[in-house]
């Protein structure tokens, strides 16, 4: 085919056809500038290096809200570490022991885990805190826990063994005595 014919060609096209162009354009969807992409492969980009550093067409970021159940469960563990406290001072030697104090933490304890909750539902990084943290210290609550079944089961064995005109240590008669 000879350049003579090659305009031969082009001159019976139909004028409805799209002009043909060198580059195939690709133009920005916010502000119509020509987008380029800094690789050689993969999909084009659909802003312009101006309205992407811009975020134009973004939405507004919106706080994240944490699940309820994710809120209880995070609300739970606080309200277990304020039973070891209500339980630790039940248990403290006798000067410094705190029954009343112990019981209105522990009556206190199923209103603050409703109010806790809900104050947790609106904070989803608190809420991985605070569960993250239960699980870490998941060790230090069991060996409370079995200090707390020790501590409730100690004085009722001291006053069994007194019963039983055991020898008891002193010590041990005045902490749990």
């Amino acid at each position: 085919m000879t350049a003579l014919d090659f305009e031969t060609a082009v001159d019976d096209l139909p004028d409805d056809l799209p002009v043909p162009t060198d580059v195939d354009a690709h133009i920005c969807t916010e502000c119509g500038a020509e987008v380029f992409r800094t690789g050689t492969r993969g999909r084009w980009p659909s802003k312009c290096t101006q309205c992407k550093a811009k975020g134009a067409g973004r939405p507004a970021t919106r706080a994240s809200k944490s699940s309820p159940a994710q809120a209880k469960q995070a609300a739970a563990v606080l309200a277990q570490w304020n039973g070891y406290v209500a339980a630790g001072m039940m248990v403290l030697p006798k000067p410094w022991r705190m029954f009343d104090t112990a019981s209105a933490l522990a009556e206190a304890n199923d209103a603050f885990a409703e109010a806790a909750a809900s104050a947790l539902a609106t904070d989803a990084k608190l809420c991985r805190l605070i569960l993250k943290g239960g699980g870490v210290s998941g060790r230090a609550g069991l060996i409370m826990a079995y200090g707390v079944l020790f501590a409730s089961v100690a004085p009722v064995a001291l006053h069994e063994l007194a019963v039983n005109d055991a020898p008891i240590p002193a010590k041990m008669k005045e902490l749990f005595g």
